[in-house]
């Protein structure tokens, strides 16, 4: 602990007339500020090892290994995956990290914070996909059996806040647009779009909304083991759209750009614009200096 704190005994081991208590010597689970000192712990360690951080991704580090040549380390809170051009190489920075840390080797990945990660070795390709978060998804909402659907939303479909058919309280429709955006931003950009419209409508949901966010499920009941794949030999490549006005309450223009890398999106958004743009020229603008910001960020 970096500060000084103290807790209660539990009830039970003394007397409460005693008035003891214990001080905390170390930053223990749920503790405010155990995630930061883990990070500066771990962060200290690494760099002493010779890895670098990334100064754009906090949690990157490279290791430029003296006879393995360049490491890659990717860190979420305790897990790590480590990459390199040579199983060697791995295996020589997974060796540095158990000589301080107690750690478990789970060998080749396969599964990562709920990603599956699958690999074709004879294709040279990696797919990473969530189908058991979609399956509980659908479980959840009682629609593992529906009809599928071939889109995630239909191109005529304008949603908008009219103030009748409304929700009763104690519905799910704020619970089911947060997992369905939760699952777009991990492995399923497809669905971007229609989430981005659905999010819209949280405050003040409607039964048309609730019937436009089943027609995603519909769609992911079709479609649960699709994922994000990356395999061939493409560099950096950007896309840029805009539709014009598509936001019926407010007017809004919404932009949708999308970055790959390799065959795979590694960069994406499906936001609405924050002004009302009077052309399509101009909500075209607009979507490509969000885009360039990115790319720029990217090319880093």
């Amino acid at each position: 602990m970096d500060k000084e704190m103290y807790i209660k005994l539990l009830d039970g081991v003394e007397d409460e007339e005693s008035g003891e208590i214990c001080r905390l010597n170390l930053a223990l689970y749920g503790k405010k500020q155990a995630g930061r000192l883990w990070g500066m712990k771990l962060d200290k360690e690494l760099k002493e090892k010779g890895a670098s951080r990334s100064p754009l991704d906090p949690w990157v580090y490279e290791w430029n290994h003296p006879v393995h040549g360049r490491v890659f380390i990717l860190v979420c809170v305790d897990d790590l995956i480590v990459a390199g051009k040579s199983l060697a190489g791995v295996k020589a920075i997974k060796s540095a990290v158990s000589g301080t840390f107690d750690v478990r080797d789970m060998a080749e990945v396969k599964d990562f914070i709920g990603i599956k990660v699958m690999r074709d070795h004879k294709a040279i390709t990696i797919t990473l996909s969530k189908p058991g978060h979609t399956a509980a998804l659908l479980e959840a909402f009682g629609m593992e059996m529906a009809t599928p659907n071939k889109t995630p939303m239909a191109s005529g479909v304008k949603l908008a806040k009219t103030g009748k058919d409304l929700l009763p309280e104690g519905n799910r429709y704020a619970a089911l647009v947060g997992s369905l955006l939760y699952l777009a931003t991990m492995t399923r950009p497809d669905i971007s779009f229609a989430v981005g419209v659905l999010s819209r409508f949280t405050s003040c949901p409607e039964q048309a909304h609730m019937r436009a966010a089943k027609g995603v499920l519909r769609y992911l009941c079709g479609t649960t083991r699709l994922g994000v794949a990356y395999g061939s030999s493409e560099p950096l490549q950007g896309y840029v759209e805009a539709d014009w006005a598509g936001d019926v309450d407010g007017r809004r223009s919404t932009t949708g750009f999308i970055f790959t890398v390799n065959g795979g999106p590694v960069a994406l958004a499906s936001k609405r614009q924050s002004t009302v743009a009077t052309s399509t020229a101009e909500a075209e603008y607009v979507a490509a200096a969000m885009a360039t910001k990115e790319a720029l960020w990217l090319r880093k």
